[in-house]
């Protein structure tokens, strides 16, 4: 790859994907603006993982002082009708991230990167560099890991099935308040926990507190599909329609993480907090026949009158 500012843009062969047909484009667009110091891809595409369904992660160094101006860059007027609307993220702790949408919905990541600081871990094509030291800087970029689960601990996992139990205990105060919406949220915080369990179940290993993503999932189930098969379906999807239908889901998902739970303590080797899911269910039990058997509350067509 040239570093001559003024030499017309060769980019190197490209991933035949229909997502990056506009990327020469947009680069050469890019490349006019002389605080554009260098250029590549990265992501999925660069690390030969990608589908046609794939975001396009580009990454654009830019000098110091620029930074701030890219924040409010109009990039409509950069790249007309590839860009369709998007957000900005000033999160990364290096420049600013342009998450934006164009035609046929590819999402496109533009993360635009301060020449000062870090360069992140990455795959990496370079597609234009104006300066020999940023290309070696970027030349020596590691490769980011995005899924890496470690052998499953037996104190991390322990406390991760008493933190589900401490947590759905927290289900009747707020079944009892009627806040079904507040329940189903915790639903979802509950589902994350057996969908870990359920990994650790198949593979020994844990995939660890990561926010939840499509790279992540992605991973994720096949191993899980593989070891519940389609009941891991019908348990997270589970109707939830009605204060009913919620108590029936959160019966679902402790009834699950109960029975794997087990299997993980025995082969993973600690003891499973018994003690404190007999505590949980034994107060729900009384708490929720209460409600059953309360005059005036009957369950009409999912309707509670």
């Amino acid at each position: 790859m040239s570093t001559q500012a003024d030499a017309v843009l060769a980019l190197p062969e490209l991933p035949a994907f229909p997502q990056l047909t506009q990327l020469p484009e947009m680069v050469a667009r890019l490349w006019e603006f002389p605080e554009v110091k260098g250029i590549w891809l990265g992501g999925s595409f660069a690390a030969g993982t990608a589908d046609q369904f794939s975001d396009v992660d580009l990454r654009c160094v830019v000098d110091h002082g620029a930074v701030e101006d890219w924040k409010a860059r109009d990039l409509r007027s950069i790249f007309g009708e590839v860009y369709i609307d998007g957000q900005i993220h000033d999160f990364t702790g290096n420049g600013v991230l342009h998450h934006f949408v164009g035609p046929q919905s590819t999402v496109y990541d533009l993360w635009i990167l301060d020449y000062e600081k870090d360069l992140p871990g990455d795959n990496v094509i370079l597609l234009a560099c104006r300066d020999e030291a940023l290309a070696a800087r970027i030349d020596a970029i590691k490769p980011i890991v995005v899924f890496d689960p470690q052998p499953a601990s037996p104190p991390v996992v322990r406390r991760l099935i008493v933190d589900f139990w401490i947590t759905t205990s927290k289900d009747i105060k707020v079944v009892h308040r009627g806040f079904e919406a507040v329940l189903l949220a915790g639903l979802e915080v509950q589902r994350s926990y057996l969908l870990r369990l359920w990994y650790i179940l198949a593979t020994g290993k844990d995939p660890g507190t990561s926010r939840v993503t499509i790279h992540l999932m992605s991973r994720m189930i096949p191993p899980i599909r593989e070891l519940v098969g389609p009941a891991a379906i019908e348990i997270l999807g589970a109707p939830a329609r009605n204060m009913w239908e919620i108590i029936d889901s959160i019966e679902r998902n402790r009834d699950e993480v109960s029975r794997i739970g087990r299997l993980i303590a025995h082969e993973v080797g600690f003891d499973y907090p018994s003690k404190l899911e007999a505590t949980v269910r034994e107060q729900w039990e009384k708490s929720t026949n209460r409600m059953y058997e309360a005059p005036g509350i009957v369950d009409v067509g999912g309707f509670v009158i």
